[in-house]
């Protein structure tokens, strides 16, 4: 990608599919189509199951597992692990940046954030702060999860 454009990258490992009918695609178009009002380029990183375009947005695979959801390897008497989820999480997402070029100039942003992905956020934020990459935006719309 073209690392002098202005992005704006919505990350929504629960978008699966291109089916209109869920609320996650409504919405990620809504945000990606304000942003763009705003002179950024829009893109959608989304669940591994997806890629194609949405209008003009590119819906781009990235995700092996939604926001709810932990690998079996993840898990720890009985429960989820934030710590392996997270770092799950950040390998993916960074991965993700990485093929795209994003530069310091774009925006990753995040509208829907559970506590299996808190520590893979910071550890982006940390990793994009040192590569000089994107800024890093987090809706907190679940703090009674934090």
């Amino acid at each position: 990608m073209d690392n002098s454009t202005r992005w704006f990258c919505v990350v929504d490992p629960e978008l699966k599919s291109l089916d209109p009918t869920g609320h996650y695609l409504v919405y990620d178009r809504v945000v990606c189509e304000a942003a763009g009002n705003l002179g950024f380029r829009p893109i959608i990183l989304a669940r591994n199951t997806i890629s194609g375009l949405i209008g003009d947005i590119a819906a781009v695979p990235a995700f092996s597992l939604g926001i709810w959801e932990a690998d079996p390897s993840e898990f720890r008497h009985g429960q989820p692990c934030g710590f392996r989820a997270g770092y799950r999480f950040f390998r993916e997402l960074r991965s993700a940046i990485s093929r795209l070029g994003l530069g310091s100039d774009s925006i990753v942003f995040a509208q829907s954030v559970y506590r299996l992905q808190i520590f893979g956020w910071a550890l982006f934020s940390l990793w994009s702060w040192a590569v000089r990459g994107p800024k890093t935006a987090i809706l907190l719309r679940y703090q009674h999860e934090f």
